[in-house]
């Protein structure tokens, strides 16, 4: 029951996040503007379904995660076009490409490397790539359109977004919370337990041999395997 309404839940939020890339423009006025201004995009979809989870915790936690990610993306690229304005041009002398790319190499082995979420990994290295290609392109030769030039909180709050919904998602219509589904396993164990014994006591202990109640106590025995894993 859990997992059909995580997964009901999920659905609906991500058809109403797909339904201004389905519908013709000018149904969702204000959806418009947030794309228009970047805010906004199929990209936010997807980090959503990379964001949201069975519980609250950790859809929080992956939320942390991809925001964190795609700061060090930004930061880096802001990085970048402060000591190179506008990128890499035509005029641009071998051994400054040569740097800039050793700099990005070295940026995606540390992002990599270090112990970083996987959802950080994910939101930064996709990012990144971006202003990475946009940022060594000559063909670009000032900060226009989508090339970032400087910190531009574009990027981040569709994330933000996408972290929202996801919030929701878990929120609405009850919290799905990681305790609760824990004191619920305990309950269950115990009642598993109780069974346990009462079966081994008939098996073991009884005047005559119960083969059904020893079959049963295994199956309990598995059943609280189980439930005990998912705590």
């Amino acid at each position: 029951a859990d997992h059909a309404e995580f997964a009901a839940g999920a659905a609906l939020c991500v058809t109403l996040m797909a339904m201004p890339f389905i519908m013709p423009p000018g149904y969702f006025e204000r959806v418009d503007r947030l794309q228009a201004k970047g805010y906004f995009s199929r990209s936010t979809v997807l980090m959503f379904l990379f964001i949201v989870d069975h519980t609250l915790g950790q859809t929080m936690s992956n939320a942390i995660s991809g925001l964190t990610g795609a700061l060090l993306s930004v930061l880096n690229a802001a990085l970048m076009h402060g000591v190179i304005p506008g990128g890499i041009s035509e005029s641009t002398p071998w051994f400054v490409s040569f740097a800039v790319s050793a700099h990005c190499v070295l940026f995606v082995w540390l992002v990599l490397w270090l112990n970083f979420g996987m959802n950080a990994r994910i939101f930064c290295l996709s990012t990144f790539a971006f202003h990475w290609m946009e940022f060594m392109n000559p063909a670009v030769t000032d900060c226009v359109g989508t090339q970032l030039c400087s910190l531009k909180v574009g990027e981040l709050v569709s994330v933000a977004i996408a972290c929202g919904v996801a919030l929701l998602c878990n929120i609405l219509p009850t919290p799905s919370l990681a305790v609760w589904k824990a004191r619920t396993k305990a309950r269950e164990t115990t009642q598993c337990l109780v069974k346990v014994w009462m079966d081994a006591a008939a098996s073991l202990c009884g005047s005559s041999r119960a083969d059904y109640r020893q079959e049963q106590m295994v199956a309990d025995l598995k059943k609280m395997k189980t439930a005990l894993e998912t705590l």
